[in-house]
């Protein structure tokens, strides 16, 4: 999950990459992170911190509403719910729904994680049955989980195609809001471009 953080009484300005709060992250250590925001590169820059959470959405037992009790451990990395909403209501923070970004951690194709999400299964084992099949994504939630709500994350707006916005977007050979995940996992990009540059073509 991600957040958009806010210190009383003091809004921050959240850039781009997301840096890393876990459950033994000290207030000394969140504070570093919190004074991190801003920095960047060419290409990259920080913005936000990111709570731990137990399992993936795309893996099935993520903790959407309770501690994780599906996978292998049996209960919640946190400890309690009330230590998770503690550190949370410390940051006054909103969370929005965000896929992939448990990268290298887990997998990184963003296809396939996004027909396990609306699958709440992995899509390449159909024998496998679903982890509370009722929170499957829609179509839409799972491209938004990979476009506009990472901006959201960061308290930004962009993740579209508009008019005198950046030129960031890639073409895929499948319609990832039309076609059946087992379809949506097999599709390609055809073309990347980042900020008016093409950084990929498929011939």
């Amino acid at each position: 999950m991600e957040l958009r953080l806010q210190r009383r009484p003091e809004r921050l300005r959240h850039r781009g990459a997301l840096r890393w709060c876990a459950p033994t992250t000290t207030d000394a250590q969140l504070t570093k992170l919190i004074e991190s925001q801003g920095r960047h590169g060419d290409r990259w820059h920080i913005g936000g911190v990111k709570l731990f959470m137990d399992g993936t959405v795309e893996g099935g037992p993520a903790w959407l509403e309770a501690p994780d009790a599906k996978g292998e451990s049996t209960t919640s990395t946190w400890g309690t719910v009330g230590d998770y909403a503690a550190r949370v209501g410390e940051l006054n923070a909103g969370g929005v729904l965000v896929l992939g970004s448990d990268y290298p951690v887990a997998p990184f194709a963003a296809l396939p994680i996004m027909a396990d999400a609306q699958l709440r299964h992995p899509v390449e084992d159909a024998e496998t049955p679903p982890v509370l099949p009722e929170q499957g994504l829609s179509p839409a939630e799972a491209l938004a989980g990979y476009t506009t709500e990472p901006f959201a994350a960061i308290g930004e707006e962009g993740g579209f195609i508009a008019v005198g916005e950046p030129a960031t977007f890639t073409v895929l050979d499948v319609d990832p809001l039309a076609v059946a995940p087992e379809e949506l996992r097999l599709g390609r990009v055809r073309l990347t471009v980042s900020d008016g540059i093409i950084t990929y073509r498929r011939d």
